[in-house]
């Protein structure tokens, strides 16, 4: 059943902690434990005691949710191609724009922003600054970082969750996943290895097959 947010307690037990939605998408709670909600509606919610209400409204497609460490609240929008920065008294702006697809959001240590966008993954600084920083998966969604600072982006087309590990190198954690893609992210070549064997070799100057 769609329109669901399913909460799941340490010991595995599930329970329904808020219906009514359209596609709720993105999650993220912000530094007091408040869980704010991103619904195909074109709404962000947030959670309270009393209920949801809307914290900000008007966009096409919004997924990916994440918060700086100043609370800021940053929004994908998958229909119009941007994120959004939405600061605690609801002020809205565009904080990086011409991104098709993006879907997945995280911040690093030091706030950069980390925006999953197709096959690519982009870092913007707080000064709103993009560079690529890897590319070569197939259709991304969801980004995470672990405690040690490595890595996970999901890709769908693929049926895989890659690692990215702080040294710069990214491999598929599980076995039997549908490709295998090694990085060099500081020399700025990589390798992807299709289900059927093809050998992409990609580098500052292109693919190589």
């Amino acid at each position: 059943e769609l329109g669901i947010i399913h909460k799941f307690d340490p010991d595995g037990t599930m329970t329904t902690f808020a219906d009514g939605f359209e596609f709720p998408a993105g999650l993220a709670f912000d530094r007091e434990g408040v869980l704010y909600v991103a619904d195909d509606s074109g709404n962000v919610y947030k959670m309270t005691a009393q209920g949801r209400q809307i914290f900000a409204g008007g966009f096409g497609d919004p997924d990916g949710l994440a918060f700086d460490q100043q609370g800021n609240l940053y929004v994908a929008d998958t229909a119009q191609g941007k994120v959004f920065k939405i600061t605690p008294a609801g002020v809205v702006s565009v904080f990086a724009s011409g991104r098709d697809l993006c879907r997945g959001l995280a911040f690093d240590a030091l706030d950069n922003l980390y925006v999953t966008a197709r096959e690519s993954i982009f870092r913007v600084t707080s000064q709103g600054k993009v560079t690529l920083f890897a590319t070569g998966f197939d259709l991304l969604f969801g980004i995470a970082f672990d405690s040690l600072g490595n890595l996970y982006v999901s890709d769908g087309n693929n049926f895989a969750v890659y690692k990215i590990m702080t040294a710069g190198l990214a491999y598929t954690p599980s076995e039997g996943d549908f490709s295998q893609l090694t990085h060099n992210l500081a020399e700025g070549t990589y390798t992807h290895i299709l289900k059927d064997g093809t050998r992409m070799n990609f580098d500052s100057q292109g693919l190589h097959v």
